[in-house]
């Protein structure tokens, strides 16, 4: 980088000895006739070579500099947009992490370039063209002195507006973006409802608001010609007056009085030249200033809090922290039922039943019920997922999302959430995959265990079947997406096309239904062959016979653990427990018995699904 302003300064300095060469070869001091003009050309055209060697070596180094830093540039802010928390994320509109990451970065590119080529060219040659003016005739330095005091306070304030205004601009371009953006996204909704006049409306007030701050911008910048050739044109004049006599009296030789007009046309070509090009920094250093907010969020936001067998897991940013845990798991509380094949364990509430007996035992998490000949003891073991008290609340928001939220998940058990839209469920389901950080409470996860989400949001990405299904596990065999595939009931995906799992897939999945989309995104996360699935109402788009089907091909898999988000009964009640959620807070944990006979709530929910109650 620092090869760019080294070529540069040295062009700069060639470029102020040509006046000087030209003066001494008007006035004869390289010899007389031919033998004056060969060595006076013979020494210009050496500084010309010089000048345009170092022009394009200068060039070369700033573009390389420039692209260089552009890189790193861009990925640090992608590494940081990837390392923040969905809670961070949900605060700002997903233009600004677009514009930051695409047209920000490009503008600070571009203004580092032209930065190394002319910032450091432009000062050296005025002020080194004032210090030649000086040392020709320094009768001359309070005419060069006050032209460039007057040139740079010109230049100076009209920089200063421009930048304003251009910071406006972006702003509102900015505004202009999320706007085009939504539009773009909700057409179809925005013409159901006809209010698509409405919003060409906003977009044209948009539109006319930034014409208008570009237009006064643009008149600021006019003025900067005129007003810099009249002090130019102006100190001219009084350089040809006093030169006119000086050089009857003697004073002044020809060749100084040009080299002196050379020279203040050297400060007003690259004072106009800086001024330009400031008011095209003026989005870089907008653009810079918003770069700079996003590279300052803290460091960890994006931290995943899960606890991988007494230990924190790593985060995804590779921070190596770890909290030893000084009391064994313990199971909260659970029910213990007998199966014809063994016995497994199964999670409960304080006195989920009210039959049972259960000990008193101080200082746990769980109480065991007493054996019977339907029901076993519990066998202690770690859980592959546990949440221990989690609050959360999102930035800026007093009210929190979650509640005192308890559970624990064994290896190979199943879990159903169920709830009204907005009790928290999704969030639940990000804080257990480690995207968002609780306020209060520990997320744990049991040694080994790897956790995949299958988000309610489908989405897929431009390139081929098999190249969505491996983004959890890159060397996934054909055998294992072909498996996932099976499991995930996408059997008349792979019929309906020829090439199989190269068959292409359009940018969002817009070549596949909605239906197809959900399972395909939850084969995806089969593929990843998890310890922990994590569903988030991926069956909302699936007809009943393809969601029974999903749902016995998924309790058949041994060895991974469920948990199932849906606002369906009939998804979840062949579950082994199930969470009942109302604004956030738990209102009922236990199977479907359970629940039916001592959770309101779940009864209506029931009830209002159309599911029998019977009498509890």
């Amino acid at each position: 980088m620092a090869l760019a302003p080294l070529c540069k300064g040295l062009e700069a300095a060639l470029e102020l000895g040509v006046p000087l060469v030209i003066s001494h070869w008007v006035d004869g001091r390289y010899g007389k006739g031919w033998q004056g003009f060969l060595g006076g050309g013979w020494l210009l055209f050496v500084f010309c070579f010089l000048g345009f060697g170092l022009s394009v070596l200068g060039q070369y180094f700033a573009a390389r500099a420039a692209v260089d830093f552009g890189q790193r540039l861009r990925q640090a802010v992608f590494s940081k947009v990837q390392s923040l928390s969905f809670g961070r994320l949900e605060q700002s509109a997903p233009s600004r992490w677009i514009t930051a990451m695409a047209q920000d970065t490009a503008n600070v590119q571009s203004g580092l370039n032209l930065s190394l080529r002319l910032l450091t060219r432009s000062p050296l040659v005025v002020f080194g063209a004032g210090a030649m003016a000086i040392y020709i005739h320094p009768a001359m330095a309070p005419v060069f002195v006050w032209a460039i005091c007057l040139l740079g306070l010109t230049v100076g304030a009209l920089m200063y507006l421009g930048i304003r205004f251009q910071s406006r601009v972006q702003s509102g371009l900015d505004v202009l973006l999320r706007m085009a953006r939504e539009h773009m996204e909700g057409l179809r909704v925005l013409r159901a409802f006809a209010v698509e006049e409405d919003w060409q409306r906003r977009e044209g007030e948009q539109v006319w608001k930034i014409y208008g701050l570009q237009r006064r911008g643009a008149w600021i910048s006019s003025l900067l010609n005129p007003i810099s050739l009249t002090i130019v044109y102006g100190a001219s004049l009084i350089i040809l007056q006093w030169a006119g006599s000086a050089v009857d009296r003697a004073w002044l030789a020809r060749g100084e009085a040009v080299a002196l007009l050379s020279y203040m046309s050297q400060i007003f070509a690259e004072l106009v030249k800086l001024a330009y090009l400031v008011l095209l920094l003026s989005k870089s250093l907008a653009g810079a200033s918003r770069l700079e907010d996003i590279l300052a969020i803290e460091e960890g936001d994006g931290e995943r809090r899960a606890v991988e067998n007494g230990q924190k897991a790593e985060p995804a940013l590779g921070r190596e922290k770890a909290l030893i845990r000084e009391n064994p798991i313990e199971l909260e509380q659970a029910l213990g039922i007998e199966k014809a094949m063994g016995r497994e364990n199964a999670l409960g509430l304080e006195n989920a039943l009210e039959s049972e007996q259960a000990p008193d035992r101080e200082n746990t998490l769980e109480q065991k019920q007493a054996p019977t000949q339907e029901q076993a003891p519990i066998q202690k073991q770690d859980p592959a997922l546990e949440l221990r008290h989690v609050d959360f609340a999102y930035p800026g928001r007093s009210r929190p999302v979650l509640r005192d939220i308890h559970f624990s998940l064994g290896r190979g058990e199943s879990l159903g959430i169920l709830g009204a839209t907005g009790s928290g469920k999704t969030t639940l389901a990000h804080i257990c995959m480690g995207l968002l950080k609780p306020g209060a409470g520990q997320v744990i996860r049991g040694r080994g265990v790897e956790l995949a989400l299958a988000s309610q949001h489908s989405q897929l990405f431009a390139g081929t079947l098999a190249y969505n299904l491996g983004f959890g596990r890159e060397d996934a065999s054909r055998e294992v997406l072909l498996e996932a595939l099976s499991l995930a009931q996408c059997g008349d995906i792979l019929e309906k096309s020829p090439l199989g799992l190269e068959q292409p897939v359009e940018p969002g999945g817009r070549n596949f239904s909605g239906g197809q989309r959900q399972r395909i995104h939850l084969a995806r996360a089969l593929a990843m062959d998890p310890d922990v699935l994590i569903m988030d109402d991926v069956a909302s788009a699936l007809d009943s016979l393809t969601e029974s089907r999903l749902r016995s091909a998924l309790a058949a898999k041994e060895g991974m653990a469920r948990v199932v988000i849906s606002q369906r009964v009939r998804s979840l009640r062949e579950l082994d427990a199930i969470l009942v959620l109302e604004e956030g807070a738990a209102v009922g944990y236990g199977n479907h018995a359970h629940l039916l006979a001592h959770c309101a709530l779940y009864r209506e929910i029931c009830l209002s699904q159309g599911i029998e109650v019977g009498n509890v």
